[in-house]
């Protein structure tokens, strides 16, 4: 099994992750940018992909009601560790923030805030161990429904089983995920591992950042030197704010967007047109348009508007009759 070491690299915000395997050992720089980004897409990628499989369970007929409501207990579980999870990068916004002011300082001052710099470094990677545990825990805890979901979407899909779709759906061309619902499932389990591999990501990156503020403590190493080494991590580390910050406001809306459930418009057979005026004309054509005979239903109105128009006419001779 392969061991992960994490050293400082050079200090402009870059963790130098090495992965030691035979043969031969791995190497890559990993920043803190890519991975914060990466995690709100998957977040939105997650999101989406719940919606889509809430649909499509909602949707099929015959469905036990447990399995929508242990699914639905699922999502609502995620949604709370998506609370948590923005509430983490927001302590670490603040402590970059402090990072990148502790950089700026004069030689001399720069252990003033080293150690309250390593206290809050220590607070987000342990809040970060945590997150990642709890979504381990939860994620593999949702593996179990994995399978159930597949097989009651593709035995409801054999079936022939209708969904009960709106009539604007079901005149739309069916696409991959209509004909194989269970395909939904699938991409919603791939989203979540996304997720993993970005916490992780931005797990390791902490890490090794925390390593160092202790070191810098201990004084075993510095903040970078006055000049382009200290401007180069500023701006790094003003990068890493603004995604954290994005990150942060992005996972927010992911969230809340989760809170809403998808509406199906259920109908009880096949939808029918109301016999409404016109329709197609009964006399093929040949009555005048103005003749509302010509048309279904028309007779019968034409025929009380002729039987009104005499029964006027009728009272109006009747009163000339007795002014006489």
């Amino acid at each position: 099994m392969a061991t992960l070491n994490v050293r400082q690299g050079p200090p402009i915000g870059t963790a130098l992750v090495v992965v030691n395997k035979d043969p031969p050992p791995i190497v890559r720089l990993q920043g803190l940018e890519r991975p914060v980004s990466s995690l709100a897409e998957n977040v939105q990628k997650v999101m989406g992909a719940f919606y889509d499989v809430h649909k499509t369970l909602i949707a099929r007929k015959g469905l036990h009601k447990g399995t929508i409501e242990r699914f639905k207990e699922a999502k609502h579980l995620f949604r709370t560790e998506c609370e948590s999870l923005r509430q983490v990068l927001q302590s670490g916004y603040r402590h970059a923030v402090d990072f990148t002011s502790s950089c700026q300082r004069a030689p001399n001052d720069r252990h003033i805030s080293a150690k309250r710099c390593q206290l809050s470094g220590k607070s987000v990677l342990r809040d970060l161990q945590e997150v990642n545990r709890v979504y381990d825990r939860d994620l593999q805890s949702f593996r179990t429904q994995e399978k159930d979901l597949k097989d009651q979407l593709t035995e409801k899909n054999k079936k022939g089983g209708q969904s009960r779709s709106s009539t604007l759906d079901s005149q739309q061309q069916q696409t991959p995920k209509d004909a194989h619902p269970e395909l939904t499932v699938t991409t919603l389990f791939s989203a979540l591992e996304d997720v993993r591999s970005s916490l992780w990501d931005i797990l390791a990156f902490w890490e090794n950042h925390a390593a160092f503020l202790t070191l810098i403590v201990n004084r075993q190493s510095n903040f970078p030197s006055p000049g382009d080494e200290t401007k180069a991590t500023v701006e790094i580390w003003i990068k890493y704010q603004a995604a954290l910050l994005q990150a942060s406001s992005s996972i927010a809306q992911s969230a809340d967007a989760m809170t809403i459930d998808p509406a199906i418009v259920q109908t009880n057979g096949k939808t029918r047109r109301r016999n409404t005026y016109p329709q197609a004309r009964a006399d093929g054509g040949k009555l005048p348009l103005n003749d509302r005979r010509s048309y279904p239903a028309g007779a019968d109105k034409a025929n009380r508007s002729d039987e009104g128009l005499y029964s006027w006419w009728k009272k109006i001779c009747r009163f000339f009759s007795h002014s006489k």
